[in-house]
């Protein structure tokens, strides 16, 4: 059930604790192919490799994850 709303999702971002984020989340996000967006912390850096299966910002930087959400947005608008 899960899979088939992921599957509906631009991105999926995790802006709580990344400690608490299990990488379940993160590996069900990557199985529907849909981008992770997350602070750089915990186990998270291990499994999003920023730029390539994911973006990765500074910790507690609400700022920060704010433009990189912007960021996949805008570019998933935008054609080919």
């Amino acid at each position: 059930m899960i899979e088939r709303f992921t599957n509906s999702m631009d991105f999926e971002s995790f802006r709580e604790d990344p400690k608490t984020v299990p990488d379940r989340c993160v590996r069900i996000a990557f199985s529907a192919g849909v981008p992770v967006v997350s602070f750089a912390a915990g186990g998270i850096p291990e499994i999003v490799k920023d730029g390539e299966t994911g973006f990765l910002v500074n910790v507690r930087s609400p700022k920060a994850l704010a433009a990189r959400i912007s960021d996949v947005q805008i570019a998933k608008a935008s054609p080919a």
